[in-house]
């Protein structure tokens, strides 16, 4: 009897064999298709980094501006601080955000005109976009020039205010308008 269930349990052991084989070979398998799959993701991101990787330094490095002309001006004072601080916040908010969009819509219509080969439209497109542009920088230049008169109504300290308004006419908005036309005819750079 009990060679019997010996008999019968080298059996099962040996039919369990196989089984064991096959599960062993599924997870070889399985183990060799996820790392195919990380392959291609790896692949994937390489090719993600290598096309927005200039793109992600050079909008970085024109934010960085702004933070190396704040940490120069803290040098000279509190007050030179806290006006330019205002000043670049409030141009950046006013100015270069609404522009920058406005700018940005036409990188989308000016791509399918030049992908259509319409070039007589890329260059309406492109008029229209700096009629535009100027248009909306009449007003916010006057924004800009009574800054410092808009705060001191707004309940600013006037010292800071005025010291605002005076920095605020300054380099800094026109470098943020130089990024913006840059920015807006970059894409006319294209070889045809």
């Amino acid at each position: 009897m009990e060679e019997s269930s010996n008999m019968r349990d080298k059996e099962s052991m040996e039919e369990g064999l196989p089984l064991a084989k096959e599960g062993e070979e599924r997870e070889k398998i399985d183990v060799i298709l996820m790392a195919r799959r990380f392959g291609v993701y790896v692949q994937e991101v390489k090719l993600l980094a290598y096309l927005a990787g200039p793109m992600v330094v050079v909008n970085l490095s024109q934010y960085f501006l702004q933070v190396i002309s704040v940490m120069m001006v803290g040098h000279l004072g509190k007050l030179y601080l806290s006006s330019t601080a205002i000043a670049i916040s409030f141009g950046a908010v006013s100015g270069f955000s609404l522009l920058f969009g406005m700018a940005s819509a036409l990188e989308t219509f000016s791509g399918q005109a030049y992908g259509g080969k319409q070039y007589q439209k890329l260059g309406i497109q492109s008029n229209t976009a700096i009629f535009s542009l100027i248009l909306v920088c009449l007003p916010m230049s006057l924004l800009w020039i009574y800054m410092g008169e808009i705060l001191i109504f707004m309940g600013q300290d006037p010292l800071i205010s005025r010291a605002t308004g005076n920095s605020c006419c300054g380099s800094s908005q026109h470098s943020s308008l130089m990024r913006l036309f840059n920015h807006s005819f970059g894409i006319f750079n294209h070889k045809a």
